[in-house]
């Protein structure tokens, strides 16, 4: 059966749900018309497309398909998405599901490893770009030791084995010979605005303005936009970015020899 949090738009997470149905998928629609107190065929509409559930048929769905406390309020979100006026409210609803779902991916997996980082590890962790450009540089087989990384990321060898001793320290790297490979450390955010990301951000949007300066390479790319749009356009900016963002993930993630480190930076926002 599919998860409500696999879905950004909740008919298609019904319509799923009764796929998913091993019997009676027919009389389904008609038990949800029953607990909302509507006709069938209002049901049949809003599957298709056409209209959308109201806010105060929400609590009848969750109790017909059972969900949840956190499922209940992830269902909640996503008619509020679809059924938001304006590009602004669409953005709004649009990060609190994503919110949303990072906060159960994180406590469904949240004591399964010893090893999570805390956040005042993680104050650490993003006080400075470094601590995570070595973290994900020791991904790649020729800079797993500390010259190596000193000299690729043009640090002191101080600093160099300081992050180090730090990171292997909260187990997101472990020494192996004299060399170093990634570690069993995790760590989880609950609200991507914090002051770590924060942080985050800038300690990149920093190295950027460094790395303007240099020669060109290959797939180096720079590219500044100041520009008036509708709202309407505003929100299919934002969805192409969201979505662009999500299939980078998808390559990063899949299995593949690591061979370049390299920054993805990305903004929008409103001058």
């Amino acid at each position: 059966m599919s998860s409500v949090f696999d879905f950004e738009d909740y008919k298609q997470y019904l319509i799923k749900y009764i796929e998913g149905l091993t019997e009676d998928k027919r009389g389904f629609r008609s038990r949800l018309a029953d607990q909302i107190g509507c006709q069938r065929t209002i049901v049949s509409q809003v599957l298709s497309g056409n209209y959308d559930f109201s806010v105060e048929h929400v609590p009848a769905i969750n109790r017909l398909l059972k969900h949840l406390p956190d499922e209940a309020d992830h269902f909640m979100l996503l008619l509020q998405y679809a059924r938001a006026g304006n590009s602004e409210l669409k953005i709004y609803f649009k990060e609190k599901i994503q919110q949303s779902k990072s906060r159960h991916n994180r406590l469904r997996t949240k004591g399964t490893n010893k090893n999570e980082i805390t956040r005042e590890q993680q104050l650490r962790y993003f006080s400075a770009w470094y601590y995570a450009a070595v973290h994900m540089l020791v991904s790649i087989d020729n800079f797993r030791t500390a010259e190596k990384i000193s000299e690729r990321l043009n640090l002191p060898p101080e600093v160099t084995n300081d992050v180090l001793n730090y990171l292997t320290e909260i187990h997101l790297l472990k020494k192996v010979g004299s060399g170093y490979l990634a570690g069993d450390g995790v760590m989880y955010f609950d609200d991507h605005d914090s002051y770590q990301m924060v942080q985050h951000n800038g300690n990149w949007r920093l190295k950027s303005l460094e790395a303007l300066s240099r020669a060109k390479t290959l797939h180096k790319h720079h590219y500044s936009l100041l520009l008036t749009a509708s709202e309407e356009t505003l929100e299919k900016i934002y969805n192409i970015i969201i979505d662009a963002t999500s299939k980078v993930h998808d390559q990063v993630e899949a299995k593949q020899k690591n061979e370049k480190l390299f920054c993805f930076n990305c903004d929008l926002f409103e001058v």
